[in-house]
């Protein structure tokens, strides 16, 4: 497994922040250097704003921020002499934003800007982001000037951040490279590794740690440079938060820590002392399932996994709170023309559904709150399917309908605009082939009425060779017994 891929000069740096219950903010602590530095708050006229509103319009603003990481100092020369930087990632309730210093503002503010603490940030300047430089959404970033005043804010930081946790069972239905939250308990801590990067030949460090939470999974999480040699494994249970970290399809499914990941130990939040709660009476006593093979298999994919149309449904598949994985062989019977894909928002990690502005402006993400040129159109497919059994209707998301019409859903939706009749063709010709499908069943309530949905988390063609070495497999089995 490959580091994630960072903009130009990046490396993985981003923080770990020790946050148990004990830890205390009454006090100021020691800030290095910097000699703008007070417990007050009160810049004048300067007032408060939230991070996801800030730009270059705004003069006299002022920002409550969580250091969520903080680089390395990185160093560069060229024909116009030599230098030093270094960036924070600031984050509040409402986003998040990137901070750099350069060269004299780095030993001034290197010291005093420490991760997982909360500062008053104000009289600094805001500019268009670099995007080639950042995964961060925003579409501004601040520069650290000689003038920046920053100020300790002594309120608990967690309780300026706000987390959407995924469960690690739902991991699955969320595409790679999405940025997500979570929570959990890390089950085992493996050693540190050094690796050498394919892209620049240079060695860095990883660290991966297993990761459980009360949906009954298990996934692995890799942590990079100095985020994995800072991680130590206490003998108590570590509950563990991400914000901002990556999906990866890994051994089906995996995660990774990046430049604009903040991960928080044993945080003071209520999320956190219930995870702890359960790991301790019951989830330490549990087995997990886990994600392996690749195209988002799992493990348990044994021959109770396989099941046939009619068993699915005979076993009420799904019915449970968790749901139910399985695996069945089927052929593509139908696929539903309307609405077979959707416009989604062009940023790296997002996904969400773009509306059409109707003003000749482009398409608007809400999450993001940026208007595009043109939506990255992804497919949420109703198929038919059927075997010698039964039949049934599965829901495919974007990686299962580019594998299943071997077409991308942005080209298919321009054709279609063209030429109805030739992507007719290009969907029919899935129909009447066999596939793997691995499935996942739950139920779901809308309207006052419950249904059971099947999610398809990968389809592949049936490997004839394979699958005929199986059932030989099966019947020296058989005879044998």
């Amino acid at each position: 497994m490959q580091p994630p891929s960072f903009g130009k000069n990046e490396q993985s740096s981003s923080s770990i922040q020790q946050m148990s219950t004990s830890t205390t903010f009454g006090g100021v602590p020691n800030f290095g250097s910097g000699q703008r530095l007070s417990t007050d708050s009160n810049d004048g006229n300067y007032s408060v704003h939230e991070i996801h509103y800030l730009s270059p319009y705004h003069n006299k603003w002022k920002i409550k921020a969580f250091v969520g990481s903080k680089s390395e100092i990185r160093r560069w020369q060229n024909k116009r002499g030599d230098g030093k930087l270094f960036n924070v990632t600031l984050l509040d309730s409402s986003g998040e934003i990137r901070a750099t210093a350069f060269n004299q503002q780095v030993d001034e503010f290197y010291n005093v800007l420490q991760e997982g603490k909360l500062y008053y940030i104000s009289k600094a300047k805001i500019t268009v982001a670099k995007k080639m430089y950042s995964t961060i959404k925003h579409d501004y970033e601040i520069t650290l000037e000689s003038g920046t005043q920053i100020v300790p804010c002594l309120e608990d930081p967690t309780s300026i951040l706000k987390f959407e946790f995924v469960h690690i069972a739902n991991l699955m239905e969320y595409e790679k490279d999405r940025t997500i939250d979570i929570i959990g308990i890390v089950k085992t801590c493996h050693e540190l590794q050094s690796i050498t990067t394919k892209a620049t030949q240079k060695s860095i460090n990883k660290r991966e740690l297993d990761i459980v939470d009360k949906s009954g999974f298990t996934v692995r999480l890799t942590l990079w440079g100095q985020q994995a040699e800072n991680f130590k494994m206490s003998e108590s249970p570590v509950v563990i938060v991400c914000k901002n970290v990556k999906v990866g399809d890994y051994q089906g499914r995996s995660l990774s820590a990046y430049t604009g990941t903040t991960l928080l130990l044993d945080p003071d939040i209520p999320e956190a002392k219930d995870m702890r709660d359960w790991y301790k009476s019951t989830g330490i006593h549990e087995e997990f399932n886990s994600f392996s093979g690749a195209g988002g298999s799992f493990s348990q994919d044994r021959d109770e996994n396989k099941k046939t149309i009619e068993q699915v449904k005979a076993e009420n598949l799904g019915i449970n709170e968790k749901g139910d994985y399985f695996s069945t062989t089927a052929f593509i019977i139908f696929i539903k023309r309307d609405n077979i894909s959707y416009p989604a928002c062009v940023s790296e990690g997002c996904n969400k559904k773009v509306t059409d502005e109707n003003t000749g402006e482009g398409w608007r993400c809400e999450k993001c709150s940026r208007t595009y040129s043109q939506p990255n159109y992804r497919y949420i497919m109703s198929v038919s399917v059927a075997d010698y059994t039964d039949s049934a209707w599965f829901q495919c998301f974007n990686e299962a309908g580019e594998r299943i019409l071997e077409y991308n859903a942005t080209a298919l939706h321009e054709l279609r605009e063209r030429d109805e009749a030739a992507s007719d063709l290009i969907i029919e010709k899935a129909y009447f082939k066999p596939y793997v499908f691995r499935c996942r069943a739950k139920i779901e309530n809308y309207n006052d009425s419950s249904r059971v949905r099947y999610t398809v988390i990968s389809a592949n063609p049936v490997d004839f060779i394979a699958q005929s070495r199986e059932m030989l497999r099966n019947i020296s089995a058989m005879e044998s017994s």
